[in-house]
């Protein structure tokens, strides 16, 4: 692990205590803070993008959700991918932690909840960032050697800016959004053209992640979100 990417993590690491001792009524302004610094960190982002590699997240959610109680994948690799996609969730609030402390630790108590929460799946999403950037698990470790970051050609921009247009419109005509999630889904819709017209194909996965995720309820532009997968699942983007 270089200097920088140790820098990185001790924050990252200082964020996410952060999270843990904070009270649940706390927390919601914690795991933002948390996801701001990956977001703008790339060797985080980076990092991200590598684990989110062949990821499913629906699936592994799914997977880990389907027993009488939420666990955790046994890979390290897809810990960093799911709990990062769920703290999107939260941010998002379109995982509901109150229900999910009901649903799966059986308490209404939502301080013993959080409790849980923090020990169950913040705990081991720390610890698996430390062990995969630091290499001690070289089996779940992304291969950085098979990780290609192409440039997109100029025929997969021209098929991807009409759907951001389009969705861009849509967004700043709904006089039913509020300001806030309106202001949300424009911060998204930017970094998601930023980062097709970069061309940066990992920094492209990690924002349709939370892109993917924060869209999901938001009908009116389904269509468009499902367009977008095709073109780039067709193209091995994601």
């Amino acid at each position: 692990m270089n200097a920088e990417t140790q820098q990185a993590y001790q924050i990252f690491t200082m964020r996410c205590r952060e999270i843990t001792a904070c009270k649940y009524v706390m927390s919601g302004n914690y795991i933002m803070r948390l996801l701001r610094y990956v977001a703008s960190t790339p060797c985080l982002m980076d990092f991200v993008a590598k684990c989110n590699q062949g990821f499913n997240y629906r699936e592994e959610f799914e997977l880990a959700s389907s027993g009488a109680s939420f666990r955790l994948p046994s890979s390290k690799k897809k810990i960093v991918a799911l709990v990062t996609g769920m703290l999107f969730e939260i941010d998002r609030n379109q995982l509901n932690l109150n229900a999910f402390f009901i649903k799966y630790y059986g308490v209404s108590d939502y301080e013993e909840g959080y409790k849980t929460f923090c020990k169950s799946v913040i705990e081991p999403y720390i610890e698996a960032f430390s062990l995969i950037l630091q290499d001690d698990l070289a089996e779940d470790a992304p291969d950085v050697s098979s990780v290609k970051d192409l440039p997109l050609s100029d025929n997969i921009k021209e098929q991807i800016y009409p759907y951001i247009s389009a969705m861009k419109e849509v967004v700043m005509s709904d006089r039913a959004l509020k300001e806030k999630k309106r202001a949300d889904y424009m911060t998204m819709l930017e970094g998601f053209y930023y980062s097709i017209e970069i061309s940066n194909s990992r920094m492209i996965k990690v924002v349709w992640v939370g892109l993917d995720s924060l869209f999901e309820s938001y009908r009116p532009i389904k269509s468009y979100v499902k367009a977008l997968r095709n073109i780039l699942e067709s193209f091995a983007i994601v």
